[in-house]
């Protein structure tokens, strides 16, 4: 159940407890998902500012919340790469109790949508599936060396990377995962092999020239494999 049209629906225990109210139906309670994306009670209880927060402190995933509309996560899967959505908007048009980042200027980013209190959300409509093969483009605009495939999963970066000699900051892209019985390896779009050994766990990439260079962060291996 969503509060708007997407291809993703979200059947809480909202939706199967109206379902089942009607008497017409007995749904099966083994496909609810933990509501809303594994975030439990944390997020009415308090607010996804600061959901964001204790997340990005402890190098967690913030999916389905986010903090910059440059920003990319991976979803509760990690099988596709979601962009963060926002809206600038100027100062004292968002309610101070909604007002979760700090103000610059005479502005202020925030979420799009007041029935969601103005959190930013990761936007399905850019988004993009690690699985799916992108059309071709040239290598010299694979910034973060991702590689697509039928083994290939969203891995989130560690931190700014280094393209061309400006930091550039991203959040996640796709990778192929090599699996081996206690271990994994991360394989860039250069077949370049990054062993994994434990979650959050940094592994350093680069451009056989050197102009790219960046991290990324060892998903779980339950994920992964």
């Amino acid at each position: 159940m969503t509060v708007s049209v997407t291809s993703s629906s979200v059947f809480s225990d909202v939706t199967f407890t109206l379902l089942e109210d009607t008497g017409w139906y007995i749904p099966g309670r083994s496909l609810q998902p933990t509501f809303p994306g594994g975030t439990g009670c944390d997020i009415i209880d308090r607010s996804c500012g600061l959901w964001v927060e204790q997340q990005a402190a402890s190098y967690d995933n913030t999916f389905p919340f986010c903090a910059s509309n440059s920003e990319y996560s991976c979803n509760r899967e990690y099988s596709s790469v979601h962009r963060c959505q926002s809206v600038q908007y100027e100062t004292g048009q968002v309610l101070a109790k909604f007002q979760y980042h700090l103000a610059t200027g005479n502005s202020y980013e925030a979420g799009p949508y007041e029935y969601s209190d103005y959190c930013m959300l990761y936007e399905e409509k850019e988004s993009y599936q690690c699985q799916d093969i992108p059309a071709k483009q040239a290598e010299s605009d694979n910034l973060y060396l991702e590689r697509h495939g039928s083994d290939s999963m969203c891995v989130l970066h560690d931190g700014a990377w280094d393209i061309n000699g400006s930091g550039r900051s991203k959040g996640a892209g796709c990778y192929s995962i090599c699996c081996r019985e206690d271990n994994f390896d991360i394989i860039d779009m250069n077949g370049a092999a990054h062993s994994c050994y434990q979650p959050k766990q940094t592994v350093h990439v680069s451009s056989p020239n050197n102009n790219i260079r960046g991290s990324l962060q060892c998903p779980d291996m339950a994920a992964a494999c």
